[in-house]
């Protein structure tokens, strides 16, 4: 009985991230970014060195990322993804200063290196605790589905958000994202993986490290 009710409740994670990522594709700021920086005085060079700070942040934290969500389970880090991606909106809700706006890129790839690779781990692991791992193709390409209207309703409406007052599209987009984070903290971790043992963490990050820097390709 025990077991029927956790493979219930675990089961759940996968509508739940169905509507995690699909809130959060209500971005309206994304669309009018640009546009966004260029109406508080930052200039084209400004904005290039945004995007080089945020590829950076990202090639950091993509490693570290990937062992944590082993260490401290892949719930809690889409969590601090989604956290950061809370963060990246306040702080260019309140960015005057091109510090600002650095660590807003900043916030952006830490939450996108802390998704990266967690949450498709995190969803086939719900579905091999049921027993289902051979749905997980068809599962998951379901969210790029289920995504396409908050995108397309984001795309149609930044415009007119952004006609209303330059911060209203970070203003509703935030909102979304704060139900998202909510909602992400319902998740149930699924018992597949092992965690790391608590001094195996920079022993794995340097051996991961040496794997990247010794292949060729990458």
């Amino acid at each position: 009985m025990q077991c029927m009710f956790s493979e219930k409740s675990i089961s759940s994670n996968i509508w739940k991230y169905y509507l995690v990522t699909s809130l959060a594709q209500f971005a309206f700021y994304v669309p009018i970014i640009q546009i966004f920086y260029l109406n508080r005085n930052l200039s084209i060079l400004d904005i290039a060195l945004l995007g080089i700070v945020w590829t950076i942040t990202k090639m950091i934290f993509e490693l570290p990322s990937s062992i944590l969500a082993d260490k401290w389970q892949r719930k809690g880090t889409l969590i601090i993804s989604s956290s950061f991606s809370i963060l990246q909106v306040v702080t260019l809700l309140f960015a005057t200063q091109y510090s600002l706006f650095i660590l807003a890129s900043i916030f952006s790839a830490i939450s996108y290196a802390f998704q990266s690779g967690t949450d498709v781990a995190f969803f086939y692991d719900t579905l091999k605790t049921q027993g289902k791992e051979e749905q997980f193709d068809r599962l998951w390409a379901r969210q790029s589905l289920y995504q396409q209207t908050p995108l397309f309703i984001s795309l149609l409406a930044s415009g007119f958000l952004y006609q209303i007052s330059p911060l209203f599209p970070f203003q509703v987009s935030l909102l979304f994202l704060i139900v998202s984070f909510i909602i992400s903290c319902t998740f149930k971790e699924p018992p597949i993986h092992k965690p790391l043992e608590e001094n195996s963490f920079w022993g794995h990050l340097q051996g991961a490290t040496r794997s990247v820097f010794n292949n060729v390709q990458l």
